[in-house]
Order: C-alpha cells, then sequence, then structure tokens
C-alpha cells in the first residue's frame, strides 16, 4: 500500500492512529483542524480546514480542499476518524471517486450527537452509511451504530487505538486514587472527589486523590475540594504528557472513572495494563471489560462505599487478570493487525471489483 489519506480532528486520538498504521503506509497525508505537532513523525504533508458547519464557506472550503489533496496524491484509502461533520467533509470531498473509505467513531459521534436532535441523527447516518467500513471500540456501539444505519449494512469491525503508554510493574503501588478524565460535566469528577471525602471520613487518613486533566469545570471542581475541606488530600496536576501520565498509572492502586456516557475509555485500557484497580461507572462499554468484584468496581447510581468496596477484591488477581485482557487485545500491536487486515481486504475487493 502507498497512500493513505487520513481525515480527522486534531487530537491525540488522531495522532496515536496515525503513529499506529504509519509502517503500513509509504506516505500519509493528514487532514485535520488544526497542527499540535504530534504529526510530524508519521504524516508527509499535513493540511488544515475547518470541519465547522458554523461558517458554511468555511465548511465546503474544507470539502474543496480535501477534493485537491485526493487529486493530488490519489491516496489507496482513505480513513476518517469521528462520524461527525469531519467526516462528512471527508465523504463529500470524495464523492467522485472509488476509494476505499474506513470510518473509525468515537463515543461521542454515536451515544451523544444524534440525540441532539433530527439533522445531527442524519448525518451521522449519512457518514456511516456511506463507509466501506466502520470500527468501533466496543461491542455496545457497534450495535448503536448498526442501528443509526438503518437498511444500510455496513460492515463493523471492532478495534481501537491501543494503549499508549509503557506498564512498569516493578514500580511499587502506592495510596493513590488517579482520575485523568477531561473537566466537563459529561465526566463526573465532582463524583469521583465525593466518594473520595466519603472513603476519606472512614478514617484512612494515608491516601491522596490524584486529578489530572482540564476542562471548564476546572475551577468549579477546584472550588468543591476546598469547600469539603480536602485540599491537602488532592492534588490537581493538570493536563499531563504521555510519560508523567503514564507514570501516575504505574504508582496508584486505584483508578476512577465516572462518566454518563462513554464507549471503551483509552485511560481505562491504560489504567488496566498498568495493574489500577478500576472503579467504573455503570456503562456497557465498561461492562464489556469490567467484571464487578472480579477485576474490579462497577458503579450504580446512588451506591455508597464504593472505595472500600473495590478494596475488598483481591488486587493481585485482578491486576493479572487485567494484563491478560490488555495483551489479548488492547495493544497496539492487536490493533495493528486489525487495521491491516481492513486494509488489504478493501484493496483486494478493488482489485477484484
Amino acid at each position: 500500500m502507498k497512500v493513505l489519506l487520513l481525515v480527522g480532528a486534531d487530537s491525540c486520538h488522531l495522532w496515536r492512529f496515525c503513529r499506529m498504521v504509519k509502517d503500513q503506509f509509504e506516505t500519509i497525508i493528514v487532514v485535520t483542524n488544526g497542527s499540535s505537532g504530534e504529526g510530524e513523525s508519521c504524516a508527509a504533508e499535513i493540511v488544515t480546514v475547518d470541519f465547522s458547519v458554523r461558517n458554511i464557506f468555511s465548511f465546503f472550503g474544507a470539502v474543496g480542499t480535501i477534493r485537491k489533496v485526493y487529486k493530488k496524491y490519489r491516496p489507496d484509502v482513505v480513513h476518517i476518524m469521528q462520524a461527525n461533520t469531519t467526516a462528512t467533509a471527508a465523504i463529500m470531498g470524495v464523492w467522485p471517486y472509488k476509494v476505499p473509505k474506513v470510518l473509525t467513531a468515537l463515543g461521542s459521534d454515536i451515544l451523544s450527537a444524534p440525540g441532539q436532535g433530527l439533522l445531527y441523527r442524519k448525518m451521522v447516518r449519512f457518514n456511516i452509511s456511506r463507509a466501506d467500513v466502520c470500527t468501533s471500540d466496543s461491542l455496545y456501539m457497534a450495535k448503536a451504530m448498526e442501528a443509526l444505519a438503518g437498511s444500510k449494512r455496513t460492515k463493523i469491525v471492532i478495534a481501537n487505538l491501543g494503549i499508549g503508554i509503557e506498564p512498569n510493574w516493578e514500580v511499587p503501588k502506592e495510596n493513590i486514587i488517579y482520575s485523568n478524565r477531561m473537566h466537563g460535566s459529561l465526566y463526573r469528577i465532582d463524583k469521583v472527589i465525593e466518594y473520595f471525602r466519603e472513603f476519606m471520613n472512614t478514617a484512612k487518613k494515608d491516601w491522596r486523590l490524584v486529578i489530572a486533566g482540564q476542562g471548564p469545570e476546572t475551577g468549579r471542581l477546584r472550588q468543591q475540594m476546598q469547600d469539603l475541606g480536602l485540599q491537602d488530600r488532592v492534588d490537581f496536576v493538570g493536563l499531563l504528557g504521555t510519560r508523567e501520565n503514564g507514570a501516575y498509572y504505574n504508582r496508584a492502586r486505584i483508578f476512577m472513572s465516572l462518566p454518563r456516557s462513554d464507549a471503551t475509555s483509552v485511560s481505562l485500557l491504560e489504567a488496566m495494563a498498568c495493574g489500577c484497580l478500576p472503579v467504573v461507572s455503570n456503562l456497557p462499554a465498561n461492562r464489556e471489560w469490567i467484571s464487578d468484584g472480579v477485576n474490579g468496581k462497577v458503579v450504580n447510581e446512588g451506591e455508597s462505599g464504593v472505595i472500600d468496596k473495590a478494596l475488598s477484591i483481591d488486587q493481585v488477581a485482578a491486576a493479572n487478570i487485567n494484563r491478560e485482557i490488555i495483551g489479548q487485545k488492547a495493544t497496539v500491536a492487536v490493533n495493528q493487525k486489525i487495521f491491516a487486515g481492513i486494509y488489504a481486504e478493501l484493496l483486494e475487493a478493488g482489485r477484484v471489483g
């Protein structure tokens, strides 16, 4: 395979995927809405556009730019990250050409956006139905994608981006609870803080809560910490790089992630790989990875004492189970093979056709 056209929003997901598949192509061209500098190691050219439909002229400008990029490079495969307006622009941009299209959806595309109204639902359905292959990181999201596609039967493959950190099982675990989801209402970091306060009230004073990430609710969360008198036990460490994030996974005894809605979270997979005991919200995608009381704690709405319950689990056995699961399903190498198989099958079908 020679050329991949990769289209997606400037994010850690886009560049992680770019690095994952770079050895499968001679050239990767990326069309994105910004350049964080992460893509220089994997992309031959990075073209910047505006995918937003808030400015319709910018959106159609993105469509035109994608078409020009296609004509210039004639890619063997077009791979689109996210099933939102990014995908719509990419599909419209290559519409006249017979080129295999792969669409990788993220959780918010499928589990949140269609609920915002009929127009969003039609957009997501259009994007899914025009792809030759879609990928989902969970069975739950795959079923939701099938429902959205309606009568158009699109092939959906389960794959994820693999863990992006190096586990170090030699690092001794400390009494740290680690939370690194973004600070928005969806991720409910306030619930993590509430559960920690409840836990500390049971006189376990040698524990710390480390909150990474940032977002629109960071100020409110800091105030909540102050109001609960936890300022000596809670550390806000900001948005971390891969190395710093991995260091906290390796040290932390517990990882907490309690969003209202989610597909498979890369942070959950990374925490599992590093031997953290996961404490997660009761969502279908989480239950594909975590069995309550076996390799983590699944938290029901209104449940109390969840950290104490998590600590009653055999942590050594749970860590070994999680390491095996990650080795089988969530390494970069495993998922590289899945995506390579998708590309090979599409190109072979094109040659036969």
